[in-house]
């Protein structure tokens, strides 16, 4: 199914982080994940793994990169990426 996805940021000065927003084109709105800090998926709904075509199980074993459109899955995956 078509998702738009998007990367956002949110945090405090001290400490940024990204926020995924994958929004199913079909207007169905449900679902929430959680990544650590490490990029592992940690928790995340049953609606948003199949949003994105994955059983829950096979999801929550995925790494954050593993799902992040380019440049962000690339600039994630080196460590690179630096925000002020």
């Amino acid at each position: 199914m078509p998702v738009d996805v998007g990367v956002g940021l949110a945090g405090t000065d001290s400490q940024r982080i990204f926020v995924l927003n994958a929004r199913r084109t079909d207007g169905n709105t449900a679902g929430l994940m959680v990544v650590d800090t490490k990029g592992a998926l940690t928790f995340a709904t049953w609606d948003v793994a199949a949003m994105l075509g994955y059983p829950l199980d096979k999801f929550l074993t995925l790494k954050l990169d593993q799902l992040l459109p380019q440049p962000f899955a690339t600039l994630h995956a080196t460590k690179h990426l630096k925000v002020r």
